[in-house]
């Protein structure tokens, strides 16, 4: 759990961002409130992405986003008011396995990604070390098994991968996964 700190002084708002918060997690963000000694008192109010006031006004405000989005908080004191976007981006990790070996013993020999079921337009490639498209797939279904498109079975070595969830809210994926005969 971490927090993001919002500034408020007198009745300028000062805004953070993006703000980065992990897929499922809940997230304190919160306004420090430094009142002007000669100002009125003011009131801080929250909107979220899809513009409806959030039911906890006040200086703190806790989320567990879905999408990325802007949230908005607003200062007001008397007639005055300000307010600051921040943006919120929601960070989404696939769980998948970092080795596994198609050596046909029942045992990890196919290359597993979580949760790609959720991506149905999903689009796999897998890349040898001189960034050679060795493996394509789309949807994929958790079914490689350590070959290439042509059907030859790949040496043991790591490889490299871009996921592309054509999900319009999310980036691809990147990383590296090692066939282990």
């Amino acid at each position: 759990r971490s927090e993001l700190i919002l500034k408020v002084i007198g009745l300028d708002v000062i805004p953070l961002g993006p703000y980065l918060v992990p897929e499922g997690s809940t997230e304190k963000i919160e306004a420090e409130v430094f009142i002007d000694p000669n100002g009125e008192p003011f009131q801080i109010t929250w909107t979220d992405p899809n513009n409806f006031t959030l039911a906890e006004p006040g200086q703190v405000l806790e989320i567990t986003p879905e999408d990325d989005g802007i949230y908005t908080i607003i200062a007001t004191s008397g007639r005055c008011t300000e307010s600051a976007e921040i943006a919120v981006e929601v960070l989404f990790e696939l769980d998948m396995t970092k080795i596994f070996s198609p050596n046909e013993d029942g045992a990890n020999d196919f290359w597993y990604i979580g949760d790609i079921d959720q991506f149905p337009n999903a689009e796999v490639n897998v890349f040898n070390r001189w960034g050679d498209m060795v493996y394509r797939a789309q949807p994929y279904n958790n079914d490689w098994d350590g070959r290439d498109n042509q059907g030859r079975k790949l040496p043991m070595a790591t490889y490299y991968y871009v996921i592309k969830l054509n999900d319009n809210n999310r980036k691809p994926v990147t990383g590296s996964v090692t066939i282990k005969y």
